[in-house]
């Protein structure tokens, strides 16, 4: 993402924001002709799952609560994309993308503990932690539109 860009800027000792980068970006497509390809929540959903999974509090519990935790992953990646096909682009139009992933893994994991009859693993509290978004987005997200697509 544009804030994990500058943040690895920023650590190598440069003076960089946001605004700079899609400053310069704007400018190099302009001159190169280059056109940007818009980001879409699939394409955050494998990077945010990555980063839910090497956080360690993540991992001791889903070994005390999941036998298999890779085989728990990956059905997690495969319904969460079923769940973000299901959803009309129209519908999802105007939300951040990387948001709306993370709030889609969240509604993904309530609907499987549902089914499993177990205690979802992870709250929104975690997710918003663990990949640096706000609580209420995901909340607002998975109450405004995400429940009403899970069965």
């Amino acid at each position: 993402t544009l804030k994990e860009m500058c943040s690895a800027f920023r650590k190598l000792g440069h003076r960089v924001n946001e605004r700079q980068i899609i400053r310069a970006a704007l400018q190099l497509r302009v001159k190169l002709g280059y056109v940007l390809k818009i980001r879409k929540s699939e394409d955050y959903i494998t990077k945010i799952i990555s980063k839910i999974t090497s956080n360690p509090d993540i991992k001791n519990n889903t070994k005390q609560v999941i036998v298999n935790s890779n085989l728990y992953w990956q059905k997690l990646s495969h319904q969460a994309r079923n769940l973000l096909n299901s959803i009309p682009s129209l519908e999802r139009g105007g939300r951040n993308p990387y948001v709306f992933a993370a709030a889609i893994i969240y509604g993904t994991e309530q609907n499987i503990a549902l089914k499993e009859n177990r205690k979802p693993m992870l709250t929104q509290k975690q997710i918003a932690k663990i990949v640096d978004v706000a609580e209420y987005s995901i909340r607002d997200h998975y109450c405004s539109l995400i429940k009403k697509y899970l069965n």
